[in-house]
C-alpha cells in the first residue's frame, strides 16, 4: 500500500474552521432576523406569505447546495488514480 495514498478531501472530512463556522452563524442570524423583524413589517398577509415562501425556498436551495458542495471531492479522478497507483 502506498504511504501517500489519496484520501477524500471534502469539507466534511476535516474539522470546521472559523470562516465556515462564521458563515453558519451569519446564515442563522439572518434567518432569525428575517422572520422576526422583516416579515412582521409587511402590510398585507399575502405579502407576508409570499415573501416568507420565497425566502424559505432560497434557504432550502442554499442549504442543499451547501451540503452538496461540502460532500463532493474536487480532485480530478485521473490525479487520484495516478497518485494511488504503485510507483513506476
Amino acid at each position: 500500500m502506498n504511504q501517500n495514498e489519496y484520501h477524500s478531501n471534502t469539507t466534511c472530512s476535516k474539522s470546521p474552521v472559523l470562516p465556515q463556522i462564521a458563515s453558519y452563524l451569519v446564515l442563522t442570524l439572518e434567518t432569525v432576523l428575517f422572520y422576526s423583524v422583516v416579515v412582521p413589517n409587511f402590510d398585507s398577509l399575502s405579502s407576508k406569505i409570499t415573501y416568507s415562501i420565497l425566502y424559505s425556498i432560497t434557504l432550502v436551495t442554499l442549504f442543499i447546495s451547501g451540503i452538496l458542495s461540502s460532500i463532493c471531492d474536487p480532485s480530478d479522478p485521473v490525479m487520484i488514480r495516478n497518485r494511488n497507483s504503485p510507483s513506476q
